[in-house]
């Protein structure tokens, strides 16, 4: 029972480190739509000392040979990921605006933060296992003792996961469609819908950025396409 209420414990530590993929690459996805500041500095310096916090407590609660693979293979990949923004990108970002180099870099970031995230989700599917195997030998054992078994870790390892899977996907999947639709009007593209406008967070004001800045890139054409049919007129009356 003790090292399945242990498992549990260990999947709040997981629960807590699957939260920051989405919170590092939002910072990347802003700091390539509206420009990089000092903000994105002390957002990402923070953001990554906490997330180095919860790698190495991760680290030291991995107790099979694969949960130790698993994790030393994720922690390479969060590496990865910080040395290509921070040694990569932030250059680029530092003296001009987002160009085609940075969204490849977007690009491998968020492959290596989604493989980070895949490691930690098979690090979390071991525990629970753990967690339940060590219940099932509790509960045998309390039977054989005429003892109802309870397996509340079940239930709190359950609830851990999934409220981990849905946060990872809450963030990271809105903050990916802000990519996509800040690339798409980066290649003139006005036709994109913007997503998320109806939130209430941080991916939201950035929702508003957006149509902010796709409004200014529609009137900017509508003048250049009044400017061009002027002169068309103006040359047609010269003839």
């Amino acid at each position: 029972q003790q090292e399945g209420m242990g498992r549990v414990a260990d999947a709040t530590t997981l629960t807590e480190l699957a939260g920051y993929d989405g919170r590092l690459y939002k910072i990347v996805a802003d700091a390539q739509i509206n420009g990089y500041g000092p903000r994105h500095g002390e957002q990402w310096k923070t953001v990554r000392q906490n997330a180095e916090l919860y790698i190495r407590k991760t680290a030291a609660v991995m107790d099979t040979p694969d949960e130790r693979a698993w994790a030393e293979k994720a922690e390479r990949h969060f590496t990865a990921a910080v040395d290509i923004f921070e040694k990569e990108m932030l250059p680029i970002l530092r003296s001009g605006p987002a160009d085609a180099r940075t969204r490849a870099m977007d690009d491998r970031i968020d492959g290596e933060l989604a493989a980070m995230s895949d490691l930690y989700e098979k690090i979390k599917a071991s525990t629970a296992r753990e967690a339940r195997e060590a219940d099932e030998e509790y509960d045998d054992t309390a039977r054989r003792y005429g003892v109802i078994g309870v397996s509340i870790s079940l239930a709190m390892t359950a609830t851990l996961l999934l409220t981990a899977l849905l946060t990872t996907r809450a963030v990271a999947g809105p903050v990916r469609a802000m990519t996509e639709a800040m690339r798409r009007l980066a290649d003139g593209d006005l036709t994109i819908a913007i997503p998320a406008q109806n939130r209430r967070d941080e991916i939201g004001a950035m929702a508003g950025a957006m149509l902010v800045f796709k409004d200014s890139l529609q009137r900017n054409r509508a003048m250049e396409e009044e400017a061009r049919q002027t002169d068309q007129r103006a040359a047609a009356e010269k003839r």
